[in-house]
């Protein structure tokens, strides 16, 4: 109950991307209520006495929170994906943004695979967290148990302390569809689809960033504006 802006965030503190050095965030603004250590489990056409469109399921230290809303913007973010090759499935193999997660790091030499604008991003955050980033191009094989090195298809044998995969993410859209929101295969997973304000055929419901497969702030800003008229 209440009114002004709830967000609910799975990690401990807000940030996603920006919170792994994968980008810039601007601070969040007064008046934003934050929950953290939440994960949104449930999202549903409000059909309660309870006022809003929206009725969200919310778990939260143990305890299943019931959550009105007259509006949602989703903002799920992806999930890495991986590269299937032989030897990738043994330790010492990671997705990239696992590892800008880590306080410790794993080695000093990272092998790095992946493509487009992920690796890039990947790439900087992790040199910038201490690791001399080696680019694995044409991967054939993970070598090693755990993976100590990578054969190329160059002939070239790539040594590492690490192999880690940085492909583009596929868009966490379950729960926008869940409650009949579209979505729309773009060779990489189902963004959801909006218009140029975050709007989503469900009327109260947005989404905004790699779930809808656009620019996490930009598109943030324009839902969030459109949310609240």
């Amino acid at each position: 109950t209440g009114t002004g802006t709830l967000l609910v965030e799975r990690d401990l503190e807000p940030g996603g991307a920006a919170r792994l050095g994968l980008s810039h965030a601007p601070p969040l603004r007064l008046g934003v209520e934050l929950l953290v250590g939440a994960e949104c489990v449930g999202l549903y056409a409000n059909d309660t006495e309870g006022p809003g469109n929206a009725l969200l399921a919310v778990r939260h230290g143990g305890r299943l929170l019931a959550v009105t809303a007259e509006r949602v913007i989703v903002a799920t973010g992806g999930t890495s994906q991986p590269l299937p090759f032989p030897g990738v499935d043994r330790p010492g193999v990671y997705a990239a943004r696992g590892l800008l997660g880590l306080p410790p790091r794993v080695g000093r030499k990272l092998a790095l695979v992946g493509e487009g604008d992920e690796l890039r991003r990947c790439g900087e955050a992790l040199s910038r967290r201490g690791y001399e980033i080696a680019l694995a191009k044409d991967p054939r094989r993970a070598l090693g148990n755990p993976v100590r090195g990578v054969d190329l298809a160059n002939g070239e044998r790539l040594r590492c302390d690490a192999l880690a995969i940085a492909m583009p993410q596929a868009p966490l859209h379950d729960l926008a569809t869940s409650v009949g929101a579209r979505a729309h295969f773009d060779g990489n997973g189902f963004p959801v689809d909006t218009d140029a304000e975050g709007r989503t055929a469900v009327d109260w419901l947005f989404a905004a960033g790699t779930v809808a497969g656009k620019p996490a702030i930009e598109s943030g800003s324009a839902a969030g504006r459109a949310a609240w008229r």
